[in-house]
């Protein structure tokens, strides 16, 4: 389930910021103000990302527990396995998700597009 619910939006979100980086070879106007515009869409891009698997994460979350808390564990695979585990201990894993997921997220921002973004500050850092 919680694949089902994240993966689309992932895969959305590596599709646009790939065409947005496919994008980034091609000048459309001024260069200057192009690669500004292209820097803010990145980081846009970025920020909506990560809102949205929040969202998503916090989603299936809430979701989980209201379906520990009304006992329907059968209604999803391994659900049972969560209800084994005490409250606290959940919870702690949950911000142990969030955290993970901070940590993975910054990582592969910077990996396949803090290069494309360093490399449009450089050259926007010449141009002053």
């Amino acid at each position: 389930m919680g694949a089902a619910a994240i993966l689309p939006v992932m895969i959305i979100y590596h599709f646009f910021n790939l065409k947005l980086i496919n994008g980034l070879e091609t000048f459309n106007g001024p260069v200057k103000k192009d690669i500004e515009i292209k820097i803010r869409k990145l980081i846009k891009s970025n920020g909506r990302y990560l809102i949205a698997t929040r969202f998503l994460f916090l989603l299936l979350i809430i979701s989980s527990e209201v379906l520990l808390r009304y006992n329907r564990v059968d209604w999803i695979q391994g659900l049972d396995l969560l209800a084994k585990i005490d409250f606290p201990l959940r919870l702690c894993i949950y911000a142990a998700i969030f955290g993970f997921h901070y940590l993975i997220s910054e990582y592969t921002f910077n990996k396949y597009f803090g290069q494309y973004l360093k490399k449009l500050k450089d050259v926007l850092a010449e141009m002053q």
